[in-house]
């Protein structure tokens, strides 16, 4: 009994013990529900506490943002985007772009087409469209605002489009800045015309269409004529408006379709597409012709200027941007060459001659840095005792493969159009210099020696300084050395020219004009510039003891250059009647055959001694 009262009092304290387990457990369980729901209320208010920011700051936003829907309806858009669009909520909910006006255009200026539209593209593709260039017109506006748009998908859980965000800035003044920008990249400062980087831009898709349609493209390279002479004499104030004013007639004289391109200086070049027949192109090269030949009336004066044209035409001339261009500027030089002012089709002719010139210019400059260059030195003799009172530097080449080439076989080809001559006129000029020493002295005094200048030589701008150069090298005095310069260098250069004369003469050295007679002779130059030596030219020499006309013309500049102060020499000396007829027109000095070819340096002493002998039998003292 005992045990069973136990056993009883055991169960029910159990029971309790339980009952108490389990009220305790719901209690807890109360307790956690009650503070899971608390905490449940929290973030979702922490949740619309931070989505009510969030909207706060895309409202804040100066980007546009648009929310559409899987089909690209617009559901919400916040203020920057109704403030750039320029519409309201009404117009713009349910739209499925945010371009209003239905005619976007594209970052290049063609129209987008709906294919081009970011949220239509998503929509479609399910893909991102980032950084798209869309030009917007505002409602009622013929402005457009340029806008940088984005589009990016939202995903469901299930992976399905739920909708689509979109956000755009406004990027009109930084397109604008960057217009400007490649503008200038692309265009000439001065004309507003295209560049070089432009034009062979246009030219090679130019190419490309006419390969694809079969269609010729011509290129016409247009330089004027000697337009270095208005801005030395007239100012670059001058030669620029001329040069603007030029421009705009060049880009008037074609169509609108076709290219006119300011290469620099005054080279412009012209792109001519629609595979114009022959004689098409060159009725309109006349019509550049005419708009460059009108008088330009600029500070008062009208000043008329003249252009030399080359052209060529794709395919034949040339099938690539670089063959087009440099044969047409090959056709414009040769233009120049025949006369200035006309027109020059490109030739195959032209072709080969541009690559001797340049083989030639090459092998020149080889002979110069190897050594293979040589000066010679021809005596000019006084007519009035027989004495040697001065010499003229001869270049010779002594080429390996083919001996002693004469000047007149590789001058004129360094000359045209080349470098070379630049190269080879420093070398004889300085190896004159440092030659002076070492000539043979004439009774009484040193002689001096004449170096030629050719045109190109002169026109670089730096002969001064080359000359002053040369001679303090060799430690030489300038009253020893003659440069000698053609009529047509004088005419040509005008002020500049008469300025680095004068600055020439302002070193001590004397100035001659070779050739007199043949050229453009005028007196007016001769008063200008401060000449010391008339040169007469040896075709007036070679012809005057039996032609009456060239006995005249030699007993003329002889006279002229004496009543201007002037020394004259006769070039070409090749008989005894020619020199004793020279020396009764009273003419100051001569050289030729007849004295002496031109010979080495070391040579001289002996055709000195020579010469003396010949002077006296030819004229023996009374």
């Amino acid at each position: 009994m005992g045990f069973f009262l136990v056993a009883f009092a055991a169960f029910w304290v159990g029971v309790i013990v339980g009952i108490w387990v389990l009220r305790g457990r719901a209690g807890a369980r109360a307790r956690h529900l009650a503070s899971g729901l608390q905490e449940t209320e929290q973030t979702a208010e922490r949740l619309r506490t931070r989505q009510a920011q969030l909207q706060g700051m895309i409202e804040e936003l100066s980007a546009g943002v648009t929310r559409h829907g899987p089909s690209g309806e617009i559901l919400e858009a916040n203020a920057a985007a109704l403030t750039l669009l320029g519409t309201t909520q009404r117009r713009l909910l349910g739209r499925d772009s945010i371009d209003l006006e239905g005619d976007a255009l594209g970052e290049e200026g063609a129209p987008l087409g709906p294919g081009g539209d970011p949220v239509r593209r998503v929509v479609a593709t399910r893909h991102p469209m980032r950084d798209v260039v869309m030009g917007l017109r505002k409602a009622g506006s013929a402005d457009r605002t340029w806008m940088q748009v984005s589009a990016e998908p939202v995903f469901g859980s299930d992976g399905t489009l739920s909708e689509v965000v979109c956000t755009f800035q406004d990027i009109t003044e930084r397109r604008r800045a960057h217009e400007q920008i490649r503008h200038l990249a692309y265009h000439d400062p001065l004309t507003q015309l295209p560049n070089r980087e432009l034009f062979v831009d246009r030219l090679s898709v130019a190419l490309a269409q006419g390969q694809r349609q079969g269609r010729g493209v011509a290129v016409l390279f247009v330089d004027l004529d000697d337009f270095k002479v208005v801005n030395d004499a007239l100012g670059h104030t001058v030669g620029d408006a001329v040069m603007r004013t030029l421009a705009q007639r060049l880009k008037s004289a074609v169509r609108e379709a076709d290219t006119v391109a300011r290469f620099g200086g005054d080279e412009f070049v012209v792109l001519l597409t629609g595979g114009q027949a022959a004689a098409d192109l060159a009725r309109i090269a006349d019509k550049l012709h005419e708009a460059v030949r009108r008088p330009v009336h600029v500070e008062g004066r009208d000043l008329v200027v003249s252009a030399s044209i080359g052209a060529t035409v794709f395919p034949e001339d040339g099938r690539d941007v670089e063959a087009l261009i440099r044969n047409a500027d090959v056709a414009m030089y040769r233009a120049k060459e025949v006369g200035r002012g006309r027109t020059e089709f490109y030739t195959s002719a032209m072709g080969a001659r541009v690559r001797d010139q340049l083989e030639a210019d090459a092998r020149l400059r080889l002979a110069v840095t190897s050594g293979e260059l040589e000066l010679h030195y021809q005596p000019v003799v006084s007519l009035a005792d027989g004495r040697v009172d001065g010499y003229e530097a001869l270049v010779r080449w002594r080429d390996p493969q083919r001996g002693l080439v004469p000047p007149n076989d590789f001058i004129p080809a360094a000359e045209a159009a080349m470098g070379a001559i630049h190269e080879v006129g420093a070398w004889v000029l300085q190896t004159a210099c440092r030659d002076l020493a070492r000539l043979p002295a004439g009774p009484g005094s040193r002689p001096r020696v004449a170096v030629n200048l050719s045109a190109r030589q002169f026109h670089t701008g730096d002969i001064v300084e080359q000359v002053r150069s040369a001679l303090e090298a060799a430690a030489a005095s300038p009253s020893m050395l003659e440069l000698e310069i053609t009529e047509s260098v004088a005419l040509h250069g005008h002020d500049s020219t008469e300025q680095a004369l004068r600055r020439l003469k302002e070193l001590g050295l004397s100035i001659a004009i070779d050739d007199f007679g043949t050229g453009y002779s005028s007196l007016s130059y001769l008063r200008r510039f401060p000449i010391d030596t008339l040169k007469v030219d040896r075709s007036f020499v070679r012809d005057a003891a039996a032609n009456p006309d060239a006995s005249a013309i030699t007993r003329a500049i002889v006279g002229v250059g004496h009543q201007l102060g002037l020394r004259v020499v006769a070039e070409g000396v090749e008989t005894r009647e020619q020199l004793r007829l020279l020396r009764l027109m009273g003419c100051d000095a001569a050289q030729g055959f007849f004295f002496c070819h031109a010979v080495p340096l070391t040579e001289l002493p002996g055709q000195q001694l020579r010469i003396a002998e010949l002077w006296a039998r030819e004229f023996p003292p009374s």
